[in-house]
């Protein structure tokens, strides 16, 4: 009896271990990436927003919104498996060199961020260059040598915004002006950025309802031969009207 006794506490506390390690681990995803360990989107703007409200009026907080250029080729030409661990590597290095006051959260896919407090724009400028010629230096994958670029979008509170949400939306703006410019790169938040992305979300209705309604024109100009004089044939040009009986510029639409 006693020993049947001991094996049933023997169980009964091996299952409190179990669920109690099940509880911490579902815990621990709820606030963590799976695969990287960082911070997952939701956890970081929650973590974002405290940093914001226990911030000291003189004090800045800095958001990066990065994008890692090259994942998609490592995954295309050498396996998932060896994406995976450029993955890891570049989570290690954003660790790293943000510091241990930083948030470092993995959005999804390449994407991350990263929250400093207490942050200077000269600091957070030395910080993005760090990182760009961190993640741009050629590294072993195996036995293949490959190559990697960071563009970086910044944002910083109060200046740019003095919410999670916005801050982060401010940083991705700044993001898509630096994938634009290609390689790694960084670039700060401006208020311009705001009005070029309406202007361009107005651009785009109005080419949908331009095609909708059939009113493109179509122009051909002229290909002349200058030694025979002689015609060659035409370049066709697409014409979106602007309403006001001109063309919008192809360079725009």
């Amino acid at each position: 009896e006693n020993v049947r006794d001991t094996a049933r506490k023997g169980r009964a506390w091996w299952q409190r271990r179990r669920a109690k390690r099940a509880e911490e681990r579902a815990r621990y995803f709820a606030h963590h990436e799976p695969m990287t360990g960082l911070l997952n989107r939701p956890h970081f703007v929650t973590a974002l927003q405290e940093a914001l409200a226990a911030r000291r009026p003189d004090e800045q907080v800095a958001v990066l919104s990065i994008d890692l250029d090259g994942l998609r080729e490592i995954n295309d030409l050498l396996g998932p498996e060896n994406g995976d661990q450029a993955l890891l590597r570049l989570a290690g290095t954003l660790v790293r060199l943000a510091g241990e006051d930083a948030l470092v959260a993995r959005l999804g896919g390449d994407k991350f961020a990263i929250a400093v407090p207490q942050a200077t724009p000269d600091a957070v400028k030395v910080l993005a260059a760090r990182l760009c010629a961190t993640v741009e230096k050629p590294f072993l994958l195996g036995r293949q040598e490959v190559a990697m670029a960071a563009q970086i979008g910044i944002a910083l509170a109060p200046a740019d915004a003095d919410d999670a949400a916005r801050l982060l939306k401010g940083a991705g703006l700044a993001l898509d002006r630096a994938r634009m410019r290609g390689g790694s790169c960084f670039v700060f938040f401006e208020r311009t950025l705001e009005t070029e992305l309406q202007r361009r979300r107005e651009l785009e209705q109005q080419i949908r309802d331009t095609l909708a309604a059939q009113a493109f024109d179509l122009h051909f100009q002229p290909l002349m031969n200058a030694d025979q004089t002689r015609l060659n044939g035409f370049e066709a040009l697409l014409r979106m009207p602007d309403g006001s009986g001109g063309f919008v510029s192809p360079a725009i639409f």
